[in-house]
């Protein structure tokens, strides 16, 4: 049986991840999802992300690859690895014995270091792509970066103390709706 394995891409200003088109595989056989990167973050602080999004679903986070370490979701685990080669700037993803239940939309993402940060990205139909929106810094005083171009109407506030993140959207029209979610990088030490 022959199992359509889709990903595509999603990308932060200043930095992005170069994917092919759909991959096919057969159960119980392997693949591998290329992804390249750019990136303006120092050598040695680059963060690569890999997630799943199956129809009808929220992207779930897969993995992440730095080059100080490496952490899996227990949920991936085995199956599924990914190996950050920074010369070459890429990160593809290996997944082996490949089961129809795999079937989904794979995407890599890139951050560059930054202490704590989190993304917001919306998907607006089902089986849709991310569609990054905003990413916040926080430091001593929070810096928003907006999509490019920026998506209007969208403002964002921190409550750190609650650990929060709160958005805003004004003048709201039907397109606005969809699934709206915010992403964490951990912080880093």
């Amino acid at each position: 049986m022959a199992l359509s394995i889709v990903f595509t891409v999603c990308a932060v200003k200043g930095d992005s991840v170069t994917q092919d088109g759909d991959v096919m595989g057969l159960e119980g056989k392997m693949v591998t999802l290329p992804c390249r990167y750019d990136t303006t973050a120092l050598a040695g602080s680059q963060y690569l992300f890999w997630y799943q999004q199956k129809p009808n679903g929220f992207p779930q986070y897969m993995l992440r690859r730095t080059t100080f370490g490496d952490d899996t979701d227990d949920n991936f685990k085995g199956r599924f690895n990914a190996t950050l080669n920074t010369d070459m700037k890429t990160v593809p993803l290996t997944m082996q014995d490949l089961q129809v239940s795999d079937s989904a939309v794979y995407y890599c993402a890139l951050q560059p270091t930054v202490t704590a940060a989190h993304c917001i990205y919306r998907c607006s139909a089902s089986g849709s792509a991310p569609q990054f929106l905003l990413l916040i810094t926080e430091s001593s005083e929070p810096l928003v970066q907006k999509a490019d171009p920026p998506v209007p109407n969208l403002s964002v506030s921190l409550n750190n103390e609650r650990k929060q993140v709160f958005l805003q959207i004004s003048s709201t029209k039907i397109s606005d709706s969809a699934f709206y979610y915010c992403a964490l990088q951990p912080t880093v030490t």
